[in-house]
This record gives C-alpha cells, sequence and structure tokens, in this order.
C-alpha cells in the first residue's frame, strides 16, 4: 500500500499533486504504482538526497548525449574599416581529422567601412570554400564587435585557429578566443586527502573499483616516479600494490613507486580501497566548485542562449542546460528543473551500484525509479553538470572510471536533471 510520509529520504517517490502542484512523497517501501491515481498525483521522480532542509529531486527521465555547447567562437581584430581593397588571413581547420598540421591560411578580401559589411565579405568565403562551409564557419556583429565562430566538433578548433601575425600579414586579422562570454568557471575541486585542484575526485567507488581493479599503462594512473600521498588522481591496484607488470625494468626486476602511499593508506587492496577514499570530494566546501549552489540560475542562463549561422537561423547554443531547463509537464514549469551542480551531481551518483551490477535494485535510487517504471540511472554514465572548468571544457562525472573530470564541452554526455523541494 502506498503511504505518504512528510520526511522523505533516498528512493522514496516525489509526485506533485495535480491540483494545487504540491510535492507530495511516498515510501519506497511497500509502493505499488498502479495504486497511485494518476488523476490526483503525477510521478515525477525520486529522492536523492536532503540538502539544506531541501529535497533534491532526481527527475524520472533522463536525456542521451548531449552537447555543452554547440559553438566554438571567437572575436575578430585587425580590420581597417576605411573602404580601402584589403586581405585579412586567419588560419583555420582544413579537414575533419583537425591535426595541427592540417590547419590552412584563409584569405579574405574586403573593402568595408562597417562591421557589417566585413561580416559579409567574411561570410562570403566562408560560404563559397567546401570545408569552412561544411564546418558552418559564419561572422555577425553585435555592439560593434566582429565575432567568428564555427560548429565545434573537434579540440583542435579551440587550440589551433588563429590569426596571423602582422609580420606574416601587415593587414592580418587576429582572433581571440571568447566561447560563452559571461558564464565563469573554476578548476578547483578539494579533495579529501587535501589536494585543492583538478581531475580525480572518486564520483562513484564502486565504478572506481572496477576500472582500477587492473593494471594500467597509463601514467596517470600507474605512476613512474615516487608518489606522495596527496593524489590528485586514482592509482590502479596492481600500481598501489608495487606489482604492476607495466612498470618492470628490462632484467625483470620490480619497480614500486606506492611504497609512501601504503605507508599511509595500509597494505594490500584494503589499503587501496582506503586510499580511493581519501580522493573522496570535501562536501560542502566552499572552496572550489563543490561550493557552487546555483544550478538553477546556471542552467536557465545557458538554456536561453540562441545562435544564428549562414545554415542555422534559430538554434539552441547549449542543447544539455536547454533540455533540463526545458522540461514542462501538468506540474512542472519551465525552469523548475537544471542540470546538476557538482555537489548535487555527487549525491546523485555516489551510491548508485547499477551498472557495476545489472541488478536494477542493487541500489535504493535505481529501485524507487524501478518502482515508477522510470529511466535507470547507471554509474557507467558520463553525465553533464552544469559548472564550467575552464574556457574550453565543463565538469562531468566519468561514467568509465568513477571520478570527476573535465572535458571539451562539444562533447555529447547525458543530463539527469534535478530540482530543489522545501521540506
Amino acid at each position: 500500500m502506498a503511504t505518504i510520509i512528510s520526511r522523505p529520504k533516498r528512493g522514496d517517490i516525489v509526485t506533485r499533486r495535480i491540483a494545487d502542484k504540491t510535492p507530495v512523497y511516498f515510501q519506497l517501501e511497500g509502493f505499488i504504482l498502479e495504486d497511485i491515481d494518476t488523476t490526483i498525483y503525477e510521478i515525477v521522480g525520486v529522492v536523492a538526497g536532503i540538502i539544506d532542509n531541501q529535497v533534491l529531486v532526481c527527475y524520472k527521465s533522463q536525456s542521451g548525449g548531449l552537447k555543452w555547447t554547440e559553438r566554438c567562437e571567437w572575436t575578430l581584430g585587425g580590420y581597417t574599416l576605411d573602404g580601402t581593397a584589403r586581405v585579412g588571413k586567419l588560419k583555420l581547420r582544413r579537414d575533419t581529422a583537425g591535426t595541427i598540421d592540417k590547419f590552412g591560411d584563409v584569405e579574405f578580401p574586403y573593402s568595408a567601412t562597417t562591421e557589417q559589411e566585413l561580416c559579409d565579405a567574411i561570410n562570403a568565403v566562408f560560404v563559397a570554400d567546401e570545408v569552412l562551409a561544411e564546418r558552418d564557419f559564419y561572422a555577425y556583429t553585435v555592439d560593434g564587435v566582429v565575432h567568428i565562430s564555427c560548429a565545434w566538433s573537434i579540440y583542435n578548433d579551440f587550440g589551433y585557429s588563429k590569426g596571423k601575425t602582422a609580420s606574416e600579414n601587415a593587414d592580418g586579422f587576429t582572433l581571440t578566443l571568447k566561447v560563452l562570454d559571461g558564464v565563469s568557471y573554476s578548476s578547483r575541486m578539494r579533495h579529501a586527502n587535501g589536494a585543492p585542484t583538478g581531475e580525480g575526485c572518486i564520483s562513484n567507488i564502486e565504478r572506481a573499483k572496477v576500472f582500477f581493479l587492473n593494471d594500467n599503462t597509463n601514467e596517470t594512473y600507474n605512476p613512474t616516479t615516487e608518489t606522495t600521498a596527496r593524489r590528485t588522481y586514482p592509482l590502479c591496484l596492481p600500481a598501489y600494490l608495487g606489482k604492476s607488470p607495466s612498470r618492470l625494468n628490462a632484467d625483470g626486476s620490480q619497480n614500486d613507486y606506492c611504497a609512501k602511499l601504503r605507508e599511509k593508506y595500509g597494505e594490500g587492496e584494503d589499503g587501496w580501497l582506503n586510499f580511493l577514499r581519501s580522493l573522496f570530494p570535501v562536501i560542502p566546501c566552499d572552496n572550489g566548485v563543490m561550493g557552487v549552489k546555483d544550478g538553477k540560475r546556471r542552467t536557465a542562463s545557458l538554456a536561453v542562449r540562441r545562435y544564428s549561422s549562414n545554415k542555422v537561423s534559430d538554434g539552441i547554443l547549449c542543447p544539455a542546460a536547454n533540455y533540463a531547463y526545458s522540461i514542462t509537464t501538468n506540474t512542472i514549469d519551465i525552469g523548475e528543473f537544471w542540470m546538476p551542480t557538482l555537489r548535487e551531481l555527487y549525491m546523485l551518483i555516489k551510491d548508485v551500484h547499477y551498472g557495476t551490477n545489472s541488478n536494477r535494485e542493487a541500489d535504493i535510487l535505481n529501485k524507487g525509479l524501478k518502482a515508477i517504471s522510470a529511466t535507470a540511472l547507471s554509474n557507467s554514465a558520463d553525465l553533464w553538470s552544469c559548472v564550467r572548468c575552464s574556457s574550453n571544457v565543463a565538469w562531468y562525472a566519468v561514467g568509465s572510471a568513477g571520478f570527476f573530470g573535465n572535458y571539451n564541452m562539444f562533447s555529447a554526455f547525458a543530463v539527469r536533471p534535478v530540482s530543489l523541494y522545501s521540506l
């Protein structure tokens, strides 16, 4: 029998009363979906936890792979608007591989007295050039500033597209990177061991135990020099034990770079698990990204951004944010759900066993989701947060490895929307 409760816990069922949109919580124990009168209650999701006397709601569905942002963007400089015939140059990617040696000079003849005339001349080249047209390069002006953007599909757009120096071209254009201007970012995430910054905090230890159980040749996860206790990234178990087959000398002798770690955290697999726990994020924490609390505002500011180009008249610039922001139902208004902050994402995923365990009821969150016939939350999923890490990357939960990382914002990861309901 479905029981209404006032103080829900993780895994309990979240509904809203259709008449007045008031949240109503049902205890997971004994819950039967068929007992719920859906003319009175709308099923919303499940409880992921409690934050500051608010219920963190995990929405019943999630997206497929969506980009954080669709476009790489720069501002243009180095031009002269005096009506004289000139030729500006840029170095832009010339093929789909986008390796550094495949970037070619592109010339832009122009004779302009206004920024719009300059944009028209640049766009004429973009449309006529088959490669650049395919990649949807586009010039436009906002408040007297000329912008260049392109469909973002590879890191090298960000890293290697550039202007020419004055010595290379007296009339040369310059490019200044301006991706999502005004959206703040931070790379600081404090680890329990005291490390203050960077990737590597454990998001889901069940997934981390699986990924790092076996030998790994990557020096990030299997060091080649003596390591210290304040590690940023997890290490594979053979490296921790000092028995990695990848760290043998030519004569077969073993290199051991983790003795200091074992002194601190203990020997054997138990010591390794203690070490992994030292990489948990510090929560709550005012220092760095785990202190971000304005997921609703951040998501809304991203979701409403649009773009135009030679191919698109009115495009969604930030699809991941737009998906969460746009959820509307009989009881949910637009903007009531958002991409999770890092703290909210951690609360969602940290105790999830489904993924490393095939049983949908392997953890309480997925048991609740199964009870309402909702989409499972797997610890193998790459999940975006609403928090930007640097100029070209944003924070996400790395589904393959079980830690928090950052990746290029053109990447397509899943979004699990969340909301906070006051108790």
